[in-house]
């Protein structure tokens, strides 16, 4: 079978724009992934976050993820934080994965249901208000895919 090779999903956290993406693929395709240098977690039903370490503790550490992760039972420790998700994840795709995955603080925290944000569309993911920074921030995460996309075959006979 055919589909589409799951590298073409990780520009942006190849380039360094963004910590982590989930992606669903075989095990031969993650080989693929060890050609960016870049980790990968198997979450469950060939489900993986595709990440780069250090963005992704970077992300885990700031102020208001760090805060709400830590409220939500989670550790800023990288290998224990992707643990819980995991655990998580097997009952269905915890909200929370938008931190991990590099979406706006603001986006998922209206996506959570807190108070104070207004939806305005999904573009990638579900935006609020502001619009501005979610709009700016998922086309650099285009562009990076299409970058990627320029040196990489789309399609992949291996999963």
């Amino acid at each position: 079978m055919v589909r589409l090779c799951p590298i073409t999903q990780i520009g942006a956290v190849s380039l360094g724009i963004k910590p982590a993406e989930l992606v669903k693929c075989s095990l031969p395709c993650l080989e693929c992934f060890k050609e960016y240098n870049l980790l990968t977690y198997a979450l469950a039903r060939d489900f993986y976050l595709v990440y780069q370490p250090v963005l992704l503790q970077i992300s885990l550490e700031s102020p208001c993820i760090g805060e709400i992760l830590q409220r939500l039972g989670y550790s800023l420790n990288v290998k224990q934080a992707l643990s819980l998700l995991s655990e998580r994840f097997l009952e269905g795709c915890p909200p929370e994965i938008g931190f991990f995955i590099g979406y706006p603080p603001k986006d998922v925290f209206g996506f959570m249901g807190y108070g104070g944000f207004s939806y305005v569309k999904t573009q990638g993911w579900r935006m609020y208000k502001p619009l501005s920074p979610s709009e700016k921030l998922y086309w650099q995460y285009k562009r990076a895919r299409e970058v990627i996309n320029q040196y990489h075959p789309s399609l992949c006979t291996t999963n």
